[in-house]
């Protein structure tokens, strides 16, 4: 990883990111035999696959998928928690960040696990030459998905929305005295503009799950793929666009291995708030 050896990234910020740009790149390699599966186009050519491979990704990809949502919770509540004055989080974060993510991958499995409907194994249907969910699971586990997938994001929006307006109120407060200073104006704008992120990929996806299954439940199998892949993957690339785009370190380092993309010192860009 770029962070390994590199003084500037330090700080415990890019541990935490560290780990989360890992579990995106996991949710994306996880989903390419689900993406291949269920494509009329692609989907004859794992018909031999063992079907271990397809029982296991049914299992791994709601596991990542949830883990990827409480992993981006735990960058919203770093940030807040940076404001806090009952201990020293940064502190806390540098030493404990690998333990937090541990206890995350067993929140998660444990989630993925005790709840049944969220299993999906795919079996071939030969008359259509893909993939498809299996008929016994469909019936009486889509619908309660459904609802558990619809219901969650709404509570995940709502908690991310709220911990970054929490931060945002945080850091007024705390920087109230320096309102005019040109430091105060540019770390507010990036931050509003993390948490303006942040929620609208949920809203996104709330958007995509109220089309799907309200405004447009017969569209065709692939344009439904092609809109859930179209999804999972901004969601597991808004990471790395949201640093290239507004942290200062990173594009420092770009600019330094690339003279070409050399920006303005002056330019907006988000560092750690320490």
């Amino acid at each position: 990883m770029i962070f390994g050896k590199n003084k500037r990234f330090s700080n415990s910020f890019y541990r935490i990111v560290q780990c989360d740009l890992v579990v995106n790149l996991c949710v994306y390699t996880n989903s390419w035999v689900h993406r291949l599966a269920q494509r009329p186009s692609t989907g004859y050519l794992l018909q031999n696959i063992p079907p271990q491979i397809l029982v296991i990704t049914s299992y791994t990809m709601p596991f990542f998928s949830q883990l990827q949502t409480v992993s981006l919770i735990l960058l919203c509540f770093y940030r807040y928690s940076l404001f806090l004055e009952f201990m020293n989080f940064n502190t806390f974060w540098a030493k404990w960040y690998l333990l937090v993510y541990i206890c995350l991958i067993t929140y998660s499995l444990a989630t993925i696990l005790s709840i049944s409907f969220t299993f999906f194994p795919l079996v071939y249907d030969s008359t259509a030459g893909y993939f498809v969910a299996h008929p016994e699971y469909v019936g009486a586990n889509r619908y309660t998905f459904g609802k558990f997938v619809f219901f969650g994001t709404n509570f995940h929006l709502i908690l991310i929305t709220t911990l970054g307006i929490l931060t945002v109120y945080k850091l007024r407060k705390r920087f109230s005295h320096q309102n005019d200073s040109t430091r105060t104006k540019d770390m507010m704008k990036r931050v509003t503009l993390i948490v303006a992120i942040n929620s609208l990929i949920f809203l996104i996806i709330l958007f995509w799950l109220l089309c799907v299954g309200i405004f447009f439940p017969n569209i065709d199998r692939v344009s439904q793929i092609n809109l859930l892949m179209t999804v999972s993957d901004m969601v597991s690339f808004s990471m790395p666009y949201t640093l290239l785009l507004l942290d200062k370190n990173i594009q420092e380092m770009i600019s330094q291995k690339n003279p070409i993309f050399s920006r303005n010192p002056s330019s907006i860009a988000v560092a750690p708030m320490t």
